[in-house]
């Protein structure tokens, strides 16, 4: 299912299943969770976040909701945390890959000592990628939490009122 299968403002009329629990709709995640009960939770994709948060920020105004208006960019400086973790991470598996490689071609031409020497370089830098993961997880958890605060965007044919009490 893409955001052009549905109707602009509308949601699908089916639940999802465990193997397929997200679809994009709106510029929304939707998520299924079940405890014995099938339950729908929005948030804003935050692409759409990190590329307009002008918009977003104008929409968290116009529902009159402006204590909401510092998590934009707490999400913003989230994500960007998020995604150098995921670049960190991804650079250090990629070098303990190679040194694996040259600890087997050390150790297979009799050069222990350097092979040793690489081994415990090589340590430090799985520790380090044990930590980022770590992080990455709350980082995520944080990011979701705060997502899932920041209201999602109202409908352009929904006239704005004077305060929340016009809002319909």
């Amino acid at each position: 299912m893409t955001t052009g299968d549905v109707p602009r403002g509308t949601f699908p009329t089916t639940y999802f299943t465990k193997e397929n629990p997200w679809y994009i709709i709106n510029n929304a995640f939707i998520e299924y969770e079940s405890r014995d009960r099938k339950v729908w939770k929005t948030m804003l994709d935050i692409k759409f976040v990190r590329e307009n948060p002008d918009v977003v920020r104008q929409n968290i105004r116009n529902k009159f909701q402006d204590a909401k208006l510092p998590l934009v960019d707490e999400v913003i400086a989230l994500d960007l945390r998020n995604r150098e973790i995921k670049k960190e991470v991804e650079t250090l598996r990629a070098n303990h890959k190679k040194a694996s490689k040259q600890y087997g071609a050390l150790r297979a031409q009799g050069k222990l000592e350097e092979a040793e020497k690489l081994r415990a370089e090589d340590a430090a830098s799985e520790e380090r990628m044990a930590a980022l993961s770590a992080e990455e997880k709350q980082v995520e958890a944080d990011l979701k939490q705060k997502m899932m605060i920041i209201p999602n965007i109202i409908d352009p044919s929904v006239p704005i009122g004077k305060d929340d009490s016009e809002n319909v």
